[in-house]
């Protein structure tokens, strides 16, 4: 889904049943466990899967910051939007 469309469906509740200042509201982003990193392929456009337990530590540890850091970017616009509201 498109962040436009998703942020209308986290601005539609705040604006419809939060109130300006209220203190709590959770937004959850559910990210599958980190079983398998990608790896390159021998096949042009095709990326390999390596399960965590085969790929070298220091590939795992770099691969699982950067889905934290998308994940981070994906959630900043909710996060500026709640701050704005001042929730």
């Amino acid at each position: 889904m498109e962040v436009k469309k998703n942020k209308y469906v986290v601005k539609w509740p705040l604006d419809k049943f939060v109130p300006e200042g209220m203190l709590l509201f959770k937004l959850l982003f559910i990210r599958p466990k980190i079983t398998r990193i990608p790896t390159p392929s021998e096949f042009p456009n095709k990326v390999g899967l390596v399960p965590v337990s085969q790929a070298r530590e220091d590939l795992v540890i770099a691969y699982r910051k950067e889905v934290e850091r998308e994940t981070y970017e994906k959630l900043l616009p909710f996060k500026n939007m709640c701050a704005t509201r001042k929730v």
